[in-house]
This record gives structure tokens, sequence and C-alpha cells, in this order.
């Protein structure tokens, strides 16, 4: 087992077995209770067999399952997993166990930072996209009507222990998930990581802990995204506006992907980067992504734009808000930020030529 060896006040272990580590087990036995939080698919794959090893190990365990999927991120199923914790007894010195992707640790996270105004929630993140994305940083949340993740907190979990032998059973339409955030981690880093994901050699607990690191290190600098974390929203304006649009048929990762290649084409159009990153970036998203292409191609600007004038970094009376790169490795800036508010034409644009996949003209 590894740690990672990052300023936030929570660790990070990962390594492979972790899930059924003696170390896991001490963790749960310091808690008067644990409830077991997962969807129904991630339990039977290894919700039963992990709660059965904690009952055999003699911890106090009670599952907890909802169905599957980004619909269930919403107020609604909040208040369902509220109302049956109250109901099992649920107190201040129990533990959530978050056993799951995005979905469970958004939404457990934010149960767990509400509930008697904050318990304890351990992270046990099952897909790529969660291990390197949603269980570190603190964000909670659920999705509404007008957008993605626009009710929430920021709470930080008690910990987060990932198992790289559960990527053994996710399916590759959710591993390339997982590795559009992989990848928009590797463009604010440095060129040589960048080049790496191009050309992936998979060595899972490598990848986990540059990836894990790298954002514990910029969350670490500014947890409650007031300046430096904006970066990690990098392709997201334009990804998050996607999924709303698709109704989430494409994975978060993937349109984090595609607007990667969107938002690349109008960094480019603007000359803050040269048109060389841009079909780098479009070259591997083109590759890597054809069936979740195909699917975003059926979207409409008109289909497009009134969810990129909800996203929460606001900016929509001047226009959308992107974070663009000024080459890898480094994000622009401007005199008030981070973040490069565009004319939705000039989107608009980027976004026509993604659909004609044409080259742009700049």
């Amino acid at each position: 087992m590894m740690t990672l060896d990052t300023a936030l006040p929570y660790p990070i272990h990962i390594g492979e077995g972790i899930l059924f580590s003696p170390a896991l087990v001490e963790v749960c036995r310091s808690f008067e209770r644990c409830f077991l939080l997962s969807d129904t698919t991630v339990y039977e794959l290894y919700g039963c067999q992990f709660y059965a090893h904690l009952r055999t190990c003699g911890i106090r365990v009670d599952p907890i399952l909802i169905p599957p999927g980004e619909a269930q991120k919403t107020r609604d199923q909040k208040v369902h997993i509220e109302d049956t914790l109250l109901a099992l007894g649920c107190t201040r010195r129990s533990l959530l166990l978050a056993l799951g992707g995005g979905v469970i640790t958004d939404l457990v996270g934010f149960v767990g930072a509400t509930f008697h105004r904050g318990i304890s929630v351990l992270y046990l993140p099952t897909t790529l996209l969660g291990m390197v994305d949603a269980s570190i940083g603190g964000k909670t949340g659920v999705n509404t009507a007008h957008g993605k993740n626009l009710i929430g907190c920021f709470s930080p979990p008690h910990s987060v222990w990932i198992d790289p032998l559960v990527l053994q059973t996710l399916p590759a339409r959710e591993l390339r998930s997982g590795w559009g955030e992989v990848a928009k981690h590797a463009l604010l880093a440095d060129p040589a990581w960048w080049a790496q994901v191009r050309e992936p050699a998979v060595d899972w607990t490598s990848i986990l802990a540059r990836s894990c690191g790298f954002k514990a290190s910029i969350v670490a600098q500014d947890e409650r995204e007031q300046g430096l974390r904006a970066v990690l929203n990098l392709g997201h304006t334009v990804g998050h506006a996607l999924e709303q649009a698709c109704n989430y048929e494409i994975s978060h990762g993937a349109c984090v992907a595609i607007g990667l290649w969107v938002e690349s084409c109008v960094g480019a159009a603007f000359l803050v980067h040269n048109t060389l990153l841009f079909q780098e970036i479009a070259n591997w998203v083109e590759g890597f992504f054809p069936e979740e292409m195909r699917l975003a191609k059926s979207i409409t600007w008109g289909q497009l734009h009134p969810f990129l004038q909800q996203d929460k970094k606001g900016g929509s009376s001047q226009g959308c808000p992107l974070i663009l790169l000024r080459e890898v490795g480094v994000p622009w800036r401007g005199e008030s930020g981070w973040i490069f508010c565009v004319p939705a034409s000039e989107v608009e644009a980027a976004w026509v030529a993604f659909l004609r996949l044409g080259p742009p003209t700049f």
C-alpha cells in the first residue's frame, strides 16, 4: 500500500487488494458503526464481498443501495438516503463507506457533509474517473434540471482508499471516461506526461499515483476554488453542457475530452496557444473516443448553448467562461484570474467545426 505525500488534510491510499486490507478494517473498527453505500451494480461486483468481509471481521455494517447512473445524483435521492440512515440509527459516531464511482462519492459526500451537521465519509472509488477526480478535492453535490452539480458543498472525506484491481471489471466505456480526466491532468501538468497519455502503457498504480497526486497538489493550494483550482475545469465548460444536452448518454470523461477538443479550438482561434496543440488534442480525442464523438455530433448548437449559460463559473453576460492553455503545462492566466471569457459566437464556431470535423479557420 502506498500513501501519497500531499498537503491535503486527509490521506490518499493506493494499493492492489486494499479493499480487503487489515488497515481498512482497523479504520472501520474505530467507529461505532458503518454504513456501506453503493449502487446495485457495484454492490454485486464488490460490495457484497466487502460487506461479508467486514462482518467477518466483527464490524457492525449496514448496506444502503441505490440504482446506478447519473440520474440518481439528485436531491430526492439524498433525502432517501438521509431518511434511511435516520431510520437505521446512524449517529455522528458512524462512518459512511462510499463504494462506487463519481455519482456515489459526490452524493454520499454531500449526505455526510449535512447529516447531523457532518459525519465522516470514507471514499472507496471503483471507477478510473472516481479515482483520479471525484474522490479527491472535497467537492460534493447533486444535479438539478438547471445544471450539473449546482447544489452541494466542499467537504473533505475522512480518507480515500484506491484499489486498482477493481478496474479489471470496469467496462471499456468507463475506462475511456477516466482517461478523459487523466488527459486533462497531463495537459495541465507537463509535456512528458501528455506524451505518455497519448501512447499509454497501462501501469495502473503509477498512473493513479501521478494523476491523484497532481490533482491533490492543486486542491491543496486552493481548496474552495477561489483561484488556481479553477484550472481543473479545463474542458469542463463545454463538457458539462454536452453531458446535459445529451441527457448523460455520453460519459463525463468523454464529454470532458470533447470539451478539450472544442475549447482548444477556441484557444487556437484566439491565438492563446498554437494550432499544433489543438491538432494534438484533436487527434487524441478523435482516436480515443470515436463512439462518443459520433453521439456528440447529433447535438446541435441550439441544444448545447442553453447549458453553457448555466455554467457555475459564471460569466454568461460576458461570454462563455473557459480555461485555456498557453502551452502544455501552462494554463492561461489574465489580470483577473484563470477564466477566459469568450463570446458565445466563438464557441459556436468551434462547435460547428467539431460537428463537421473540418479544419477550423484561425
